[in-house]
């Protein structure tokens, strides 16, 4: 299932970068500019090719803060701060309340996986490479965030701890929240024997067997499903279901490619 579906997604080219961007976050265009972008456009050397925005890669340092540049100059803001999640795989969500509290261009959030802001020219920056970018705007006081999820973020429902981030944060309900799931490994290609998903509870009907007695993981709809469980309204959802395995010429994927390869940026900024 998914709240908006089809040709519901395209990419544009900001500042000569491909970026994917949702026919949802349309109507909003003029308050924030934001897009997942592919892996193309950078200058990363194989096996990192190109667009690499991840310095733990071990790819060059140099290389990396070039394409973390390439970035922040599609999205129009050469000298904005990126505020980056660590990748804790938790339900940690900072709300960065006063630009004053970014003391750095690239500014790491330890320990989480999620950050929400009004404020402006701030921009909100994660990296993948089969894990889920997620999108969020709350249209009544203008709040964007990210957020970063594998399997164990889908436990932690680091999507859920993000709204309700948002609620603490503004007096805010759920219908004026819109959200976009971004690629992500499909149930197509995140295939396992043994997977530590099955012995956890809720993980069931996200489970498929199939061939070699490996099991299936449908990451996108077991988020998707969080976000409805939190309140959102289906129309309100996009789900992307471009799948990073199925689509390395676009995306880095992780599971495909390993065990070295680069990490593709999502980010987001308020204007």
């Amino acid at each position: 299932m998914s709240g908006m579906a089809g040709n519901s997604q395209t990419y544009k080219t900001p500042g000569g970068l491909k970026a994917l961007q949702f026919d949802l976050f349309k109507p909003y265009e003029e308050m924030f500019r934001y897009g997942t972008f592919t892996r193309h456009g950078g200058v990363s050397l194989a096996p990192f090719d190109s667009l690499n925005t991840v310095f733990a890669t071990n790819d060059v340092r140099e290389h990396v803060a070039m394409n973390q540049q390439k970035v922040r100059e599609a999205l129009g803001f050469p000298n904005a701060p990126l505020v980056v999640p660590s990748f804790a795989h938790s339900n940690k969500v900072v709300t960065v309340r006063d630009r004053e509290m970014v003391t750095s261009k690239f500014y790491t959030l330890t320990g989480a996986d999620a950050v929400i802001t009004k404020e402006r020219e701030v921009i909100l920056f994660l990296s993948t490479a089969d894990c889920s970018p997620i999108f969020f705007y709350e249209k009544q006081f203008g709040v964007i965030g990210l957020a970063h999820a594998g399997w164990r973020g889908v436990v932690a429902n680091v999507v859920g701890e993000t709204i309700k981030a948002i609620f603490d944060f503004v007096p805010a309900s759920a219908e004026n929240i819109v959200a976009a799931i971004g690629p992500t490994i499909g149930h197509c290609c995140y295939r396992m024997a043994n997977a530590e998903q099955a012995g956890l509870p809720g993980w069931e009907k996200y489970l498929g067997k199939c061939e070699y007695g490996l099991t299936a993981v449908d990451l996108g709809s077991a988020l998707e499903d969080q976000l409805y469980d939190a309140g959102i309204l289906k129309e309100n959802v996009f789900n992307s279901r471009l799948c990073t395995a199925c689509h390395r010429e676009q995306f880095f994927s992780h599971w495909a490619e390993k065990p070295k390869t680069g990490r593709f940026p999502s980010a987001i900024v308020k204007l």
